[in-house]
């Protein structure tokens, strides 16, 4: 007998006796009791135990290394997950807990759309099947409280910073150039330096006295009317390149050059909040407002 093709792949293993197919899921986040990084590799050696525990077989791991609180980021493994559970490809998804792959109500009914006929959401905490009215009201709790929690501790990191500002500090990023602070690294330096519990290295004072001499200089110079190209030449020339170890370019100067830190200002979503605690200014606030404004005019031709 032909099998209709309306039938899915998962109801077609089931109706054979195969061993349900659960994808594993990871997101990189931090342990709240250390603030330790939760390698995505570990919570799929834990979803891996779930899986044989159910009687099960690996489907396909998937991760995200974005928060799955943001509203407005893509989130590829999560978009690849709804693929595979629409085509019929997956009976469920094992997460170290339901926080790694829910933080909004949204993403909870966009899944209870998909599985109304049945998908289960794993973990070692326990199993929740979407077809299910009581499982669907329990996840929607769960959900609610992450979301919650998020909010709050979104809230208590925008007043943090906003206290931060205030006191002269900057409230993280990269590096900027002039200024102290760790040597940017590419991931597998991190993650190198994390393994082996080393800390990432400072950057030396000598570096940085070189950088604020060429912003300082590099201020005169645009003043004086030497192109940003110019200006690129002899930074590269003198052996200083970008924080992150790259050569520089008229793009690349003209940003580093128009940036209030460079005269000990903090400023936030345009707006100068602050003056950096313990750093000297590298350039004077009137300079830096006369390179800001010969910019802007350059752009709006003028």
């Amino acid at each position: 007998m032909t099998l209709s093709k309306s039938v899915s792949p998962a109801q077609r293993r089931r109706d054979r006796g195969e061993a349900p197919v659960f994808d594993s899921y990871g997101r990189l986040s931090r342990v709240p009791e250390t603030g330790e990084l939760e390698k995505i590799e570990t919570q799929w050696a834990d979803n891996r135990k779930v899986i044989d525990r159910l009687g099960g077989v690996l489907g396909e791991e998937l991760s995200d290394g974005l928060s799955a609180w943001k509203r407005n980021v893509r989130r590829p493994g999560w978009e690849h997950l709804l693929a595979r559970m629409q085509a019929g490809e997956s009976d469920g998804i094992v997460v170290w807990h339901t926080d790694r792959l829910f933080r909004q109500p949204r993403d909870l009914e966009k899944l209870i759309e998909l599985g109304d006929k049945g998908f289960l959401v794993a973990s070692a905490h326990g199993t929740r099947d979407l077809s299910d009215a009581d499982d669907r009201f329990i996840l929607r709790i769960e959900v609610a409280h992450a979301a919650r929690s998020s909010d709050d501790t979104s809230r208590r990191i925008r007043r943090r910073f906003v206290t931060m500002r205030a006191n002269g500090q900057r409230t993280g990023g990269a590096r900027p150039f002039g200024m102290p602070g760790h040597v940017i690294l590419g991931k597998e330096q991190r993650e190198a330096l994390e393994a082996a519990g080393q800390e990432r290295p400072v950057v030396s004072a000598e570096q940085v006295a070189a950088e604020r001499q060429l912003l300082a200089e590099g201020t005169r110079d645009r003043l004086a009317g030497v192109s940003w190209a110019e200006i690129a030449r002899r930074w590269n020339a003198a052996g200083v390149f970008t924080p992150r170890g790259n050569r520089w370019e008229s793009d690349t100067v003209r940003r580093t050059l128009n940036r209030p830190i460079n005269a000990g200002l903090i400023h936030h979503e345009g707006v100068v909040v602050g003056k950096v605690d313990g750093v000297d200014a590298a350039v004077d606030e009137a300079a830096l407002a006369k390179v800001q404004a010969s910019t802007l005019a350059a752009r709006r031709g003028r």
